[in-house]
């Protein structure tokens, strides 16, 4: 019972005695690392709007339900597979900030077994034969010091975490592009359908017209049969531009991540919102707003801390440890249970391969220059991305005023030809000339509308403000 007492004293100063230690040491890691989790400290609001996002209820849309832009994009955050797997991606770096600090905590062990041997060495001295015996071993071990090795661990993944919450935010920010593109898209393909429903209607009233002239025979038949066929032509082009709703229907639906979602409407039109953008500005925004630029500055920091834990295997680990164990023989003079138990610190000190360690200081130093190398090429790409959106966009808002006009000068061409073939003196050709030019200068109207709000949103995206 005193051994007992014993070793249950022994494992409690242990844990006491060691668990400080390690405090201290983590206090000496952080101390050596605030000046670069002072540049990370500004991320922890973004962490909890990530935690927020991935607690967001998945949501369904109702039959006939109007949904504006705003309401798409909360519905696309909540059902969208590709941010749900960068979501759950975020939780397993989550669980291996958690397994590098376990080091940190005491472990226990229990084992049992049983064997035979009828010449054990232990009772040799007696000159015994033992048959059996089986044992039961309880143990603690606690590490005591590491020289950093364990906080550095910690550290790396923790750095792992924040660039996989800005992977998940670029993941978020490019699908909130998606779904505008494909909101716009689904808007542009609604307009178009109305300007060829009301060329339908058009074509029907020339058509009751050219059939009223030539009963009272001002006009030939050529004029019905031309009225005709522009009719049907017309009804045509309706059927494609109700395919292109369906089709834009089922794109936003996919992008929102609920393909099999209810016919619904949508509250906005296409509109002109003047922004403007300062290109330099544009450029400074991305370089500090751009999710996965800043995942590939966290990868950078990751990998160089890299460095730092594998020149660390150079130096000892102290361990602690104590045990009890309990042994049951049996012998020729009969069966008999032995206790012991055991208590020490322990160093290992890795010096029988330095090679495997300098190998693994050189893998970790490719891996830096390669993580260097791609973040550096990914501020390239960011410079030039910027650069396209922005003339995308000054092309896109320089095209709408002059589609204006354009629409302008066409209604009224086509409102002359009207008035002229109502009146007798217009011809069908005249008349199907400046209805298609009318036609045409409205689709071109609603299609620079769709370019200019597409370009805006892709400024958004490639500047890292599109997230919502």
């Amino acid at each position: 019972m005193r051994n007992k007492l014993l070793i249950l004293t022994l494992i409690t100063a242990f844990i006491i005695q060691g668990l400080p230690l390690q405090a201290k040491e983590a206090e000496v890691e952080n101390k050596n690392e605030a000046k670069i989790e002072a540049g990370e400290s500004a991320k922890e609001n973004e962490e909890e709007d990530l935690d927020e996002i991935s607690k967001v209820i998945k949501s369904g849309i109702e039959e006939n339900q109007y949904l504006a832009l705003d309401k798409c994009l909360k519905i696309a955050i909540a059902n969208n597979p590709t941010i749900r797997a960068a979501i759950s991606n975020t939780e397993v770096f989550k669980n291996r900030v958690g397994r590098a600090r376990a080091e940190y905590f005491p472990k226990f062990d229990i084992s049992n077994g049983y064997s035979f041997d009828n010449q054990s060495a232990f009772m040799s001295i007696f000159d015994l034969d033992v048959n059996s015996f089986e044992m039961f071993n309880i143990g603690i071990s606690q590490l005591i010091f590491d020289f950093g090795k364990t906080g550095t661990a910690i550290d790396i993944q923790k750095t792992h975490l924040s660039a996989e919450k800005a992977e998940l935010r670029a993941t978020i920010n490019d699908i909130a592009f998606n779904v505008k593109q494909a909101y716009f898209t689904l808007l542009l393909a609604f307009h178009t359908q109305d300007v060829i429903k009301e060329s339908v209607e058009q074509y029907e009233q020339l058509l009751a017209q050219a059939k009223a002239f030539y009963e009272v025979g001002s006009k030939p038949k050529i004029d019905v049969l031309t009225a005709e066929v522009n009719l049907s032509n017309a009804k045509l082009d309706l059927i494609r531009a109700k395919n292109r709703v369906e089709v834009a229907f089922a794109s936003l639906n996919n992008t929102m991540g609920l393909p099999e979602s209810p016919v619904y409407r949508l509250k906005d039109k296409l509109r002109y919102l003047e922004e403007v953008f300062e290109f330099k500005e544009m450029i400074q925004t991305a370089y500090d707003n751009r999710p996965d630029f800043k995942s590939a500055v966290l990868k950078v920091k990751a990998s160089e801390k890299e460095v730092k834990l594998a020149k660390k295997d150079y130096f000892p680990t102290i361990k602690g440890g104590a045990g009890f164990n309990l042994t049951a023989f049996d012998t020729d003079l009969g069966s008999n249970i032995d206790e012991g138990w055991r208590a020490g610190v322990n160093l290992d000190l890795p010096i029988l391969n330095p090679y495997l360690t300098h190998k693994k200081i050189n893998e970790a130093k490719a891996a830096y220059e390669k993580e260097t190398s791609d973040a550096e090429s990914l501020k390239n790409d960011l410079y030039f991305q910027v650069k396209q959106a922005y003339t995308d966009f000054v092309e896109a808002k320089n095209s709408v005023p002059a589609s204006e006009v354009a629409l302008a000068q066409a209604e009224e061409n086509y409102s002359l030809a009207k008035g002229r073939y109502e009146v007798g003196v217009g011809d069908p050709i005249e008349l199907k000339d400046a209805e298609l030019t009318y036609r045409s200068a409205k689709l071109a109207y609603y299609e620079a509308l769709y370019d200019y709000n597409v370009a805006l949103a892709r400024i958004e995206n490639v500047i890292g403000t599109g997230i919502y």
